[in-house]
């Protein structure tokens, strides 16, 4: 992107951070690491910038061949107790986790998520096997008298099974190509969707593997339920089979088990439909939940200093920059903060008279003035910072209401003193002077962490988030901040302007993914059992038709039809979801990782999805049992 693709790269130097450097290698273009997804990789000096504690690293390691994380936890364990032990008192606060980096990347609850998918993609491949094995079955049924016929004839069943199959094989061929065409255009539409919001996702194509399992699949499907009507002709009776096409039906078994499978497909439908249910009303949850500022017309950019900048002269660019932009015409507030939704880590916390804290999270940021006002987050108690907090000052702090309630429960904050780490370590003591409401800066499925912020006079850091309130043009916007950039100092990079709103609509980018997948399957589910639904319905009518014209010509009414024939299917349907209750209580508790705020047993859900299927299925039957009520007694006796 920098260098045009230039092959002769290697060797050429460049200025990075004020530092003239070589360049000796390149990665391929979808290298990433679990901290980000990087333009360029330094290495480490062997002695750090600053005192001890004041850098963050990513230590990446692969586990030896029949090594545990617990193991490798235990080992580090020791090995940090070792390292602290020839450390003074005052800097012995350090602690290590182990964790997988697929984890890291993808978050812990990935593998559930595919599993679940491929669980919805097996249900509805067992719904259309029993959609087809039904056609296949009443095909059967219809064309009974023919194959008895013709084993009556002297056909062999394994000439008649070898028809069967050859009649099934154009099918599965056609339906394996089309399948391909379409799982083609999908993967293409989804990569093109969330490639750039999903890890790894532009990696995935169609794998040659899947493609043969796929391929497999189709053709044993095909050959099955070829081949069942053909073993079914090497066991019946052939007079029998005669009898029963003469009457018009397939034999109890027959419908017994057409009736078994429409059931299947209905239990299978309602669970899928249910499991989408829920994280559609997680997915409500998350996205509707309380913010604590307002993201609305919020933009932010990165502004990153050079290395060979003093603590000071940072300072002082900073506030500069912030002045000027407050300036710029449709500019209704600027404020500068670390990074608006980073995650925190556990340090130790010592408070004003000796007694410590150990919290599981807290985020420390360096912030300017302006920045509750900017983000529309107005202090609870106390001040904000002013041009009085600066270096060489009484060092102070702004913490959230669940930090408070953490250290001082029930207390006000205002005028407490703390700091990090131990109470000999040379980090300084913080003076609260406001307390700021909670904000949800991280996944908005997590409750709130605890949140310190301080004034970047006294603690500035190289890279800041530039955070502008304009409902202007976002291109112009980022122009005129390049622009007053390079008017302050040469060398200060900015970049990836995006609206706050943005940022939050990637960080639910997977939850909406998953939610999406599983509900296409679902609704993909609800139409095959709605077309078995109709099938088995309207096969009946067609078997029934002589029974149907005697009733009306013996005086039955026809919404007493009407009601036999769809309470036959309406009844299925029923015995169904009774088998998808259970089904939904046996499955729905192994996916409440993925939920939200909804229990897996959730009652307006389970309401919902039952009307929704009862209509369709309601609407199933009564199609064919309307053609049924209009039918001729006269002409259906005559055409029996």
């Amino acid at each position: 992107r920098r260098f045009a693709g230039d092959s002769n790269i290697v060797g050429r130097t460049v200025e990075i951070d004020g530092r003239v450097t070589e360049i000796i290698g390149v990665m391929p273009a979808h290298f990433t690491l679990a901290a980000g997804d990087f333009g360029l990789w330094k290495l480490q000096p062997p002695e750090p910038d600053g005192p001890r504690g004041t850098g963050r690293w990513w230590v990446i390691g692969r586990l030896k061949p029949g090594f545990s994380l617990d193991q490798a936890q235990a080992e580090l364990r020791n090995t940090t107790a070792r390292i602290l032990a020839t450390l003074p008192t005052t800097q012995r606060a350090l602690n290590v986790s182990v964790t997988l980096l697929s984890h890291q990347v993808a978050g812990p609850n990935l593998r559930l998520a595919l599993w679940t998918l491929f669980g919805a993609v097996f249900g509805v491949l067992l719904i259309g096997c029993s959609n087809l094995a039904n056609l296949l079955l009443a095909r059967g049924i219809a064309r009974g008298r023919e194959l008895a016929t013709r084993v009556a004839l002297g056909a062999s069943p394994m000439r008649v099974t070898r028809q069967l199959v050859v009649e099934c094989v154009p099918i599965g061929l056609l339906g394996g190509l089309a399948g391909i065409l379409l799982a083609t255009f999908i993967i293409r539409l989804v990569r093109t969707l969330g490639a750039e919001r999903i890890p790894r996702l532009a990696e995935v194509d169609l794998d040659p593997a899947v493609l043969c399992f796929a391929l497999l699949l189709t053709g044993l499907a095909t050959l099955l339920f070829g081949i069942i009507p053909g073993l079914h002709a090497r066991r019946f009776d052939v007079n029998e089979a005669l009898k029963e096409c003469a009457r018009g039906t397939g034999g109890l078994r027959q419908t017994y088990l057409r009736h078994a499978l429409l059931v299947g497909q209905v239990a299978l439908a309602f669970t899928l439909l249910f499991g989408a249910g829920l994280l559609l009303r997680s997915f409500q949850n998350v996205r509707t939940k309380e913010l604590g500022f307002n993201p609305e017309n919020l933009l932010i950019a990165n502004v990153r200093l050079p290395q060979s900048k003093t603590n000071e002269s940072a300072a002082v660019f900073y506030t500069e920059l912030n002045r000027r932009l407050e300036t710029l015409p449709g500019v209704e507030a600027v404020a500068l903060i670390e990074d608006i939704f980073g995650s925190g880590g556990a340090p130790r916390i010592t408070l004003d008279g000796g007694k410590t804290a150990d919290l599981n999270e807290v985020r420390n940021d360096s912030i300017s003035p302006s920045w509750f006002r900017a983000v529309g987050a107005p202090l609870l108690r106390g001040r904000p910072f002013d041009g009085g907090d600066r270096a060489g000052t009484l060092p102070v702090a702004i913490i959230n209401e669940t930090m408070a309630q953490s250290l001082w429960p029930g207390e006000d904050p205002v005028g407490k003193r703390f700091k990090f780490g131990p109470a000999g370590s040379p980090q300084p003591w913080l003076t609260v002077v406001g307390l700021a409401p909670d904000m949800r800066r991280q996944r908005l499925e997590r409750d709130p962490m605890a949140q310190v912020f301080v004034p970047i006079p006294q603690d500035p850091e190289r890279g800041m988030e530039l955070l502008i309130r304009s409902g202007g043009d976002h291109l112009a916007i980022l122009e005129a901040v390049r622009r007053e950039v390079r008017a302050i100092e040469k060398g200060v990079f900015v970049s990836g302007l995006s609206t706050v709103e943005q940022r939050i609509g990637i960080s639910l980018f997977e939850r909406r993914f998953q939610t999406s997948l599983l509900s296409a399957f679902s609704l993909v589910a609800l139409l095959l059992a709605a077309v078995g639904t109709y099938g088995v319905v309207h096969f009946s009518v067609q078997q029934r038709v002589r029974e149907i014209g005697v009733r009306m010509i013996l005086g039955a009414q026809k919404r007493d039809v009407l009601s036999l024939i769809a309470g036959q299917g309406l009844k299925m349907l029923g015995l169904g979801m009774i088998v998808g209750i259970a089904l939904v209580f046996a499955m729905t508790r192994l996916v409440n990782h993925l939920l939200y705020e909804v229990k897996p047993t959730d009652f307006f859900t389970f309401l919902v999805v039952s009307l929704v299927l009862l209509g369709i299925g309601a609407i199933a039957c009564w199609l064919p049992a309307r053609r049924a009520v209009n039918v001729d007694p006269m002409i259906a006796l005559r055409s029996e």
